[in-house]
């Protein structure tokens, strides 16, 4: 039989299907709902997907899926979970529903970027770089701090030190005493000499003495003094000679912008005319150019003249009691190049016989103001308030009486008080109740009209005889210190606090002290040291010009010139840890500051324009009313 036509075979029994035992061959199609058995014989059946060339299985399937063990290549993949061991290529969108965590042993890189929209951390304990531009990221603080635990309250924006436990403290000064306090006298000279006057270099961080050298046949003598920030001492360097002449009294002031000292003095050697000269403070030592001639006649006697410096106007400003024109009050500007004096045309600022000049600088309103005696009007007291004009070298100005008060020509005082923006005249009485006495006189200028106020009080600063006034003021203390020789021939001085504004304006004086025999007194504020260093003849040990240091309060400070570190970025109180901006950042927590310029710290915690301590304690600069850029 070749061929069997049937359309359904079954067993013998009609019950199951048939068997054949020794095989089957099908030529055709086999269809069937189900198979069973061994089909290892089969053949056709493509298996290459599950396994690879070498029989390895790369896909198993088991209760939990599928695993993959190489590469997985598919249009889309979907389910709840997955496990991959090998790398996973995505030639599309990546989609997360929900992610808590990314796991990654090397480098994720985002062509498109990554928006997070909450915080992104680094592993703890792990080096952790970061690359690429941060130029857009905003809330990252750059600018060079440390913390550390404070010692006691810091207000913000204030200066700290840095403690030698590691804690930071604002900087203060503690007054101890409101007692005076006088140095060690130094002998700047042990010749015999007269005239003495001081004034202080504010960029040399030095005072310059001069006075007329008895033991060289009356020469000008300058010399450099320096004080220490500690306890005032003071050390001098050689002192040098600005005359070849026979000399009398001698005035000097500093002008700040050439950084230059100007003497002003009598040639007794040529009719007592006036002449100047003008030194350079180098280290300890100054030289001088050569001595020039006021122009004019220009003979003047005892106190009889006085020099200031107008900083606005960089212009020396000499005032002079004209011999040679009836003792007319006569200004003469001075302009400094080099060591060399270019003169302004002399001016008569009051037309009457005057004399016991003293001058001083209001620079708050830029004033230049004179305080004399006017002989034909009494010999009371007048001012004289002017405006210099650097353009040509001129003064224009208004002068007046300071009070019906008759003085005697021993000499004046005039202070400008700085805090208060007012000037305290000192001069002594020559009749009455208070003859002989010191008397102090405050008054206010105006600079719209160059007049002045004066208070209705005349205030005994030395109720004996008096002569040789000078002054001074200190911007530490806010006070105007006052200066003679008393009726025992010492000197004596004494603290004056100015308060009150126009006719009430006046001065209360404190804590007298009182300094041992002297004449020809002056004294100029050494503002690195913050002190008075005052000049003087010594009576009392063969007329040596000698100097002193002198405080006006007992105090003392924990800034020095090693621990200063930077400003407070907030307030803190005791015990709190405090950042502290460091030299590199900007505190803006300051008022007041005038930009581009240099702020020193100071020994009360406060910034200011003035150096302290050699070298000063620097700050930084201004860069707003409210910023400092830390310098350190």
């Amino acid at each position: 039989m070749s061929k069997l036509q049937v359309d359904n075979i079954v067993n013998k029994a009609d019950n199951g299907a048939p068997t054949l035992s020794r095989g089957a061959i099908v030529t055709g199609v086999i269809t069937a709902t189900s198979f069973s058995g061994s089909g290892a014989n089969l053949t056709g059946i493509d298996a290459t997907a599950l396994k690879d060339g070498g029989g390895t299985i790369r896909v198993q399937a088991n209760t939990d899926g599928a695993v993959v063990t190489g590469i997985l290549t598919a249009p889309t993949v979907s389910g709840t979970t997955g496990s991959f061991t090998g790398n996973v290529s995505v030639g599309g969108t990546l989609t997360y529903d929900d992610v808590t965590n990314i796991d990654s042993v090397g480098i994720i890189t985002a062509n498109s970027g990554i928006q997070v929209s909450g915080i992104v951390t680094a592993k703890a304990g792990a080096a952790v770089t970061y690359f690429g531009d941060g130029s857009n990221l905003s809330g990252i603080d750059a600018a060079p701090s440390l913390t550390a635990v404070a010692d006691g309250s810091i207000d913000n924006g204030k200066p700290v030190v840095l403690q030698n436990n590691g804690t930071v403290k604002a900087i203060s000064k503690t007054v101890s005493s409101t007692t005076p306090l006088k140095g060690v006298e130094t002998v700047a000279k042990d010749n015999g000499t007269t005239y003495t006057d001081v004034c202080y270099d504010s960029t040399n961080l030095k005072f310059f003495m001069n006075f007329r050298d008895g033991g060289a046949s009356g020469k000008g003598m300058g010399i450099v003094g320096s004080m220490d920030v500690n306890d005032g001492s003071i050390t001098f360097g050689e002192g040098v000679h600005y005359t070849v002449n026979n000399t009398y009294n001698q005035k000097n002031c500093y002008a700040k912008t050439s950084d230059k000292v100007v003497v002003a003095f009598q040639n007794a050697s040529n009719s007592n005319y006036l002449f100047v000269v003008v030194g350079e403070i180098n280290g300890t030592s100054v030289a001088f150019g050569t001595q020039q001639q006021v122009p004019g006649n220009s003979a003047v006697g005892n106190w009889d003249f006085d020099i200031v410096y107008d900083e606005s106007a960089d212009r020396c400003a000499l005032f002079y009691a004209d011999q040679s024109n009836n003792e007319k009050l006569t200004c003469t500007v001075l302009q400094l190049t080099g060591n060399v004096v270019t003169f302004g045309s002399a001016t008569v600022v009051d037309t009457n016989d005057c004399e016991a000049i003293s001058v001083a600088y209001d620079s708050a309103n830029q004033r230049v103001v004179c305080l004399y005696e006017d002989d034909s009007d009494s010999s009371y007291p007048h001012v004289f308030v002017g405006t210099i004009d650097p353009s040509n070298n001129s003064i224009s100005g208004n002068e007046d009486r300071l009070v019906a008060q008759n003085m005697s020509d021993s000499g004046t005082s005039l202070v400008y008080d700085a805090s208060a923006g007012k000037f305290v005249a000192t001069f002594r009485s020559s009749s009455g109740g208070t003859n002989s006495y010191g008397l102090s006189k405050v008054f206010t200028v105006d600079p719209s009209s160059n007049t002045f106020t004066a208070g209705s009080s005349l205030v005994t600063f030395n109720d004996n005889s008096s002569t040789y006034f000078s002054g001074a003021y200190d911007p530490s203390t806010q006070k105007s210190i006052i200066i003679c020789r008393n009726s025992s021939g010492n000197i004596q001085t004494k603290v004056g606090t100015v308060s009150g504004s126009g006719t009430g304006a006046t001065i209360t004086f404190a804590n007298a002290l009182d300094l041992g025999p002297a004449f020809y007194i002056n004294a100029a504020y050494v503002a690195h040291a913050q002190r008075l260093v005052i000049a003087f003849v010594d009576s009392g040990n063969s007329d040596y010009a000698t100097a002193c240091s002198y405080s006006t309060v007992q105090s003392t400070t924990n800034l020095s010139q090693e621990n200063f570190i930077g400003f407070s970025d907030a307030a803190y109180t005791n015990g709190q840890t405090a950042k502290i901006q460091l030299v590199g950042g900007i505190d803006d927590a300051q008022t007041g500051l005038t930009t581009a310029r240099k702020y020193y710290v100071q020994p009360d915690g406060t910034i200011d324009t003035n150096k302290y301590n050699d070298p000063p304690i620097y700050a930084g600069i201004s860069k707003s009313s409210t910023e400092i850029i830390i310098k350190g």
